[in-house]
């Protein structure tokens, strides 16, 4: 079985349209991979790929919880608040649920030290508990941090824990180039405005934690 040789046994599959389609409309798929569709791919020999979603609104970022089932966040447009974050609970095929919806461009997403989910959307980071749903912000919103800068072209959050629980968090550039107005060319003879000051683009910030509290105890840029 492939199970028993330990193989890869699913793919993440998903496309921007909004409404659900059938398995097969846009990946044909013929057989089985571990209970799920098989995508008719060429793969080496003892591996396969199964279709576990597609429909999805521009997902972007994915954790897999202890017990199988996957969280989604779908950032559904670069409009602010058209995003969503998903579960696909694990059973013979994935179902989706939504968690919360209504969120501006959500896109990193883990789990911390206190096994609750921890989210980056435009602007901050928020977490819950997947089992009571109780959303709490971390940076931004009502957290007492200071917002992430949300602005320019690169406002989506990536994050991730170190060992010792502390959070990185990246502050993605205003610019592609460090252009000004009217896309006008950065001067080479002087630093780059943006990635200077309190407030700096293009870094990751170290946020570290109080635990088992889950508080922000200070922040440093980190690179």
């Amino acid at each position: 079985p492939i199970a028993a040789i330990g193989v890869a046994w699913f793919a993440w599959f998903a496309t921007q349209a909004a409404p659900a389609i059938a398995a097969d409309t846009r990946y044909p798929s013929a057989g089985d991979c571990a209970g799920l569709p098989k995508i008719r791919l060429v793969t080496p020999a003892g591996w396969c790929v199964g279709l576990v979603a597609q429909g999805l609104r521009f997902p972007r970022g994915i954790e897999v919880l202890p017990n199988g089932d996957l969280i989604v966040a779908e950032i559904g447009a670069w409009t602010p608040h058209r995003g969503r974050l998903s579960i696909l609970r694990k059973a013979r095929q994935y179902a989706r649920e939504t968690l919360f919806d209504g969120l501006d461009r959500p896109h990193g997403v883990t789990t911390g030290p206190d096994k609750r989910v921890y989210v980056g959307v435009a602007g901050g980071v928020f977490r819950f508990d997947p089992a009571h749903l109780a959303r709490e912000d971390v940076i931004g919103g009502t957290s007492g941090v200071a917002a992430l800068p949300a602005t320019g072209r690169h406002p989506l959050v990536a994050l991730v824990f170190d060992r010792n629980g502390d959070l990185y968090v990246n502050v993605g550039s205003h610019s592609d180039n460090c252009e000004g107005d009217k896309n006008a060319l950065p001067d080479p003879a002087k630093p780059c405005a943006e990635t200077e000051g309190a407030n700096a683009r293009g870094v990751i910030r170290k946020y570290a934690m109080r635990w088992p509290q889950g508080t922000v105890n200070g922040m440093a840029v980190h690179a």
